[in-house]
Formats: C-alpha cells, structure tokens, sequence
C-alpha cells in the first residue's frame, strides 16, 4: 500500500506474493486450487477497502475478469485450465472514514492452474 499523497511507481510484472509498499500497508496475494487469495495489512489507520481483482490468462490471452472487492480479503477465481498461466492484480484504495489514506501499488502474480 502507498500513501495517497504519492504517486505510485511504475512497475512491471512481479513474481512475488507479497507487496510491501512504503510502510501504509502490505498486500499479500497467493494462488491454489484454482483461486488466488489476497489479504491486505495495514499500518496506518483505516475503515474500508474499495477496489478490483483482474485476472488475465496470459495461456490464451483473453481477460479472466475483474471482480469488485470491497474487503481487506478475499477469493477471487480463475477459470480453471489446466496448464493455464494466469496474472492476478489487485488494485485500490484503503479509506479512513471516507477519506482516502492508501493506494495499491504495482503487483501482479502469476500462477499456473495444474
């Protein structure tokens, strides 16, 4: 997570699953089964998340969707084709009392569906 006040880095794909940002907060994402998990830890005070979860299967390059996330967790599934890689994003921002206090950064893991 970053703060609001900075812009976010520019960034490429990462295959890391956790995302530690500049201290607001950290964002951890994981894949199994099928569904990628991301949980959002933060360091700074705040009250709601609003954001989206991309999925891309890079395998045939066509969108897996994007899911409305509304949680500091949660589930997101891909569709589910064997030997399929995907690309999982989180993007958003974390909230105290309606004002904005954080920003996703740049993150994108990759999974393979087996």
């Amino acid at each position: 997570m970053l703060p609001v006040k900075t812009a976010g880095a520019s960034g490429g794909v990462h295959t890391d699953v956790v995302y530690p940002g500049d201290g607001s907060g950290t964002v951890t994402v994981t894949a199994s089964g099928g569904v990628y998990h991301y949980s959002i830890a933060m360091h700074v005070p705040a009250t709601n998340f609003v954001g989206a979860f991309q999925i891309t299967d890079l395998t045939s390059g066509l969108s897996g969707g994007r899911t409305l996330e509304l949680v500091f967790a949660g589930d997101v599934p891909t569709s589910k084709l064997r030997g399929h890689r995907y690309s999982g994003t989180l993007s958003g921002e974390a909230d105290f009392a309606g004002l904005p206090v954080a920003t996703v950064g740049p993150n994108a893991t990759l999974y393979t569906y087996k």
